[in-house]
Parts: structure tokens; C-alpha cells; sequence
């Protein structure tokens, strides 16, 4: 009977202690806004880079893409801007992700580069899981990118990360583009397929931003100058003109930019493209 007292006491403590902690560290993440960037794996950083959206969005310019649209990084962009794209992501997926946030946009910017990209149905059913996906608004530390372990390596990170000024004197790897380019070419001159399903996923997630008052542009990202010009860039490029009566924004001067593997910016030429995107938009909504 003494030991099941003791027990249940023992239990008791245990509760309170870590009631009292939870309490304590969703009070420190409310209050000090800790700034994470850098998490464990790429599946992590897409999740949480989706929470950031869905709890702390306030732009009304949504950019959504592929890692090719993810290179124009929201640290280079103003408040009023939200790129809202994902490595190994799909113009689907943000889409899906800005209608069942309920969120309206003034304005969402469409990558056109892989745009017929599958949907990633399970980060949209944990993104939306019933009712916790609510809890998470209030609760912070439930969110993926303040697990305890995402703040240690982002104070390493940086205290001896590589500063901006750093990462803009980073040139490619010319065997890598080598490399790479073999591959590229191979894909992108062959034709589009099996894409009807998915354009017309498209149009319906177009056709409900319309009804809400959202302006649809599609745009461009810079790749190399002969992927630009594939059988595939043309298609998808053309695919797009026929089926939407959208704005386009200029086509960007490829060969103005230095891709790592044929598609993805240097960082140098993403943050040069980004000032350029922003300099589009603004003419396109003049």
C-alpha cells in the first residue's frame, strides 16, 4: 500500500514537472521568437517551412514553385512577399496549402519551370491532421521546427555558418554542371507526359483564387540557356499559354544567370534574380 503511494507520488512529480516545463518553454517561444534556420532533414524543413505559412503568414504576394522557385529565398524578399515553394516540391502543393490555410492573397506567382509535379498528399494531411493543426496556432512548441534540437544546431549554426557576404563569392563546380547537364538534356528533350490529371488540378485550383478576388501570374525561373530552349520547356511553356488566359511575366535572360546543375541558381545569381522578380511583379501590376 506504502509503495503504491510512493508510486503514484513519484508519478504525480513527474506530471507537474513537465506540465510546468511544456508551460515554460511555450512561454519562451511566444515571448522571444527564437530564430531557427537550420533543421534536421529536407522533409523537416519543407513541414515546417509550410507551419511558418499557415500560422504566421501576413503577405499578400504567395510565390509557389519547385527548389528551382525555392533558390528566391524569403530572406531576400520584403515582408509583403511569401515564397511559398519547396525543395523537391510542387506548384500543387502550395496551392493546396495557401486554400486549406483559408488564407486570399492579392497576388500568387506561379513557377512554370515543373509545374505538372504530383501533389505530396502526406505533408498535406499532417500539415491538416482535424483539429491539431488548430491547437497548433497557440501552441508553438508543437510545431516541427521548434523541436529543442532544431534551436542547439541553429545557435552552432550561427555562431560558424557562412555569412552572406560568404555565400555570394561561392562559384559552381564545373564537373558537377557537367555532370548534372548529361542528365538534364536527356529529360528535358523528351516530351511532356501524362500531365492531363494534373492541369486540370490546376485550373481548379486557379479557377477558386479567381473567384476570390486572387490575380494568377505564371512565371519563369532562370535555367541554362539550352534547357530553356528543349522540346519540354517549349511544350510545358505553350501548355500553359493555351489553358490559362493569365498574365505572364517577361522570360528571364538565361544566360544573365549561373545555375549549379543546369536548373537550380547559384546562391550569387538567386539573390541577383530575386531584386529582377520583384522589378517583374511590379510591372505586371502596374
Amino acid at each position: 500500500m506504502n509503495l503504491s503511494i510512493f508510486n503514484f507520488n513519484k508519478i504525480y512529480r513527474i506530471v507537474i514537472i513537465f506540465v510546468v516545463l511544456f508551460i515554460f518553454y511555450n512561454v519562451y517561444l511566444i515571448v522571444q521568437k527564437p530564430n531557427v534556420t537550420m533543421l534536421q532533414n529536407q522533409w523537416q524543413n519543407n513541414y515546417s517551412f509550410a507551419q511558418d505559412f499557415i500560422y504566421d503568414n501576413k503577405a499578400k504576394n504567395i510565390i509557389v514553385g519547385s527548389s528551382m522557385a525555392a533558390r528566391i529565398q524569403n530572406k531576400f524578399l520584403p515582408k509583403n512577399y511569401y515564397n511559398l515553394s519547396f525543395s523537391g516540391g510542387s506548384v500543387l502543393t502550395g496551392l493546396e496549402i495557401i486554400k486549406r490555410s483559408g488564407f486570399i492573397p492579392k497576388n500568387i506567382y506561379i513557377e512554370n519551370n515543373i509545374i505538372f509535379r504530383h501533389e505530396d498528399n502526406k505533408l498535406l494531411n499532417i500539415l491538416f491532421y482535424p483539429f491539431l493543426w488548430e491547437i497548433k496556432k497557440y501552441v508553438p512548441s508543437l510545431r516541427e521546427k521548434y523541436q529543442p534540437l532544431n534551436l542547439i544546431i541553429s545557435k552552432i549554426k550561427g555562431a560558424y555558418g557562412k555569412t552572406h557576404d560568404e555565400l555570394l563569392k561561392i562559384s559552381r563546380d564545373n564537373n558537377i554542371y557537367d555532370l548534372s547537364m548529361k542528365r538534364q538534356q536527356k529529360n528535358y528533350d523528351k516530351n511532356l507526359k501524362q500531365y492531363d490529371i494534373k492541369l486540370k488540378q490546376l485550373k481548379n485550383l486557379v479557377k477558386y483564387f479567381e473567384v476570390q478576388g486572387t490575380k494568377i501570374t505564371f512565371f519563369e525561373m532562370p535555367i541554362d540557356i539550352n534547357l530553356a530552349k528543349s522540346i519540354k520547356a517549349k511544350e510545358q511553356r505553350n501548355v500553359i499559354k493555351v489553358n490559362f488566359k493569365n498574365n505572364w511575366m517577361r522570360l528571364p535572360d538565361n544566360d544573365e544567370y549561373t545555375t549549379t546543375d543546369g536548373i537550380h541558381l547559384i546562391y550569387k545569381s538567386a539573390y541577383e534574380y530575386s531584386d529582377e522578380f520583384l522589378k517583374l511583379t511590379r510591372r505586371v501590376n502596374e
